[in-house]
């Protein structure tokens, strides 16, 4: 009983727009002006091969929940976002609390990540998802581009998990 009573006060002074798809963890303190990630938008994406095998990966990432409207882009010359060398390479986007996973692996597609209540001084969690995704590919006399098929797609986040050691640089 004690713990559903923690839950409920937990809740209670969390911001939630639409329900969430993971569960918020009994520890974690969440302040009354947070709102989790619940929901976020992934537009415009393109991934460009040119004939050197170099690829850039570029899309636009909207969660208007938390406000968050952020370009993102791996290119050639991009170093990972994250310092812990077991993770594999996250690459952030303009607002440093997204970053992303661009596999080509398995299921194709963008692990997107996002800070749970950055700011707040007590989140040390991240909200995360695969954005599965069929690719519309062109080759061209320069290389190979891919776009996203749907252009936009809107997906919730699955996962809160505590964020590992070293996977927010700037964290």
């Amino acid at each position: 009983m004690l713990f559903s009573v923690a839950f409920v006060g937990l809740m209670a002074s969390t911001v939630v727009s639409t329900p969430l798809k993971y569960n918020i963890p009994a520890g974690m303190k969440v302040s009354a002006d947070c709102t989790m990630p619940s929901e976020y938008t992934v537009s415009d994406f393109s991934a460009y091969t040119d004939r050197s095998n170099q690829t850039t990966v570029s899309f636009a990432y909207v969660d208007s929940a938390t406000g968050i409207n952020t370009h993102c882009e791996r290119n050639p010359s991009s170093k990972p976002h994250n310092t812990n060398p077991s993770l594999a390479s996250r690459y952030a986007c303009d607002d440093a609390n997204v970053e992303f996973i661009y596999q080509t692996a398995g299921v194709v597609g963008l692990t997107v990540i996002e800070a749970a209540c950055p700011g707040s001084g007590s989140s040390a969690f991240e909200a995360s998802s695969l954005v599965p995704f069929n690719q519309t590919c062109g080759s061209t006399p320069m290389g190979r581009n891919c776009t996203s098929n749907p252009s936009d797609i809107t997906d919730d986040f699955t996962s809160l998990q505590p964020r590992p050691a070293g996977a927010f640089a700037q964290g």
